[in-house]
């Protein structure tokens, strides 16, 4: 599993991300605040053997509860630096809290 001690160091993978799901600790937190300061990520390890990642395994394990996909999280920043290019990390964590309290895009 790869680990992310918080929001900015997800952003710097944003290109890099797999199709699966990133994965915070339980109780998931959703708030700015929490997005931005104490929230870890975690993205779970592809296993070769089965062609698939370890979603199963984490979920099940009652340590994490599931964020977002990866391909949706991308989708909200690409979309809000596409409208806002200048958008600080505190936008881009409001573009994603937007986005999970309302299910639509924050331009």
């Amino acid at each position: 599993m790869k680990t992310f001690e918080n929001f900015n160091e997800l952003l710097k993978t944003i290109n890099h991300l797999p199709h699966t799901w990133i994965f915070t600790d339980k109780p998931l937190k959703i708030s700015l605040e929490n997005i931005l300061k104490f929230n870890k990520y975690y993205i779970p390890d592809y296993i070769e053997e089965y062609g698939e990642y370890e979603e199963c395994d984490m979920e099940e394990s009652g340590l994490y509860d599931s964020f977002i996909e990866c391909q949706t999280f991308k989708a909200i920043i690409d979309n809000k630096l596409e409208h806002n290019p200048n958008s600080t990390m505190n936008e881009l964590a409001e573009a994603v809290l937007y986005y999970l309290k309302n299910d639509d895009f924050l331009d």
